[in-house]
């Protein structure tokens, strides 16, 4: 079962239902941008076999900063 193809309701499907839960790994750039090594680190686990991967809580403005080594989606650019 857990490596069990799993659909979600829109349609896009997981390979298996082995989830990494998100994890605030403090590698974000200063101004909240994605890392090479915290998005290295992602597809790292990706490769391990999860089947979903969530990244880390965002912070969506700048006083909702919690620190500065956060992830942030704060502008267009930073989506991908």
């Amino acid at each position: 079962m857990l490596l069990d193809p799993f659909v979600f309701r829109g349609g896009a499907r997981a390979c298996n239902r082995a989830w990494l839960a998100p994890m605030t790994n403090q590698q974000s750039h200063d101004d909240g941008s994605l890392s090479d090594d915290e998005l290295r680190w992602l597809e790292m686990r990706a490769r391990g076999g999860f089947g979903v991967i969530e990244t880390c809580a965002a912070h969506v403005a700048l006083d909702s900063r919690p620190d500065w080594s956060f992830l942030g989606v704060l502008f267009d650019a930073y989506l991908f």
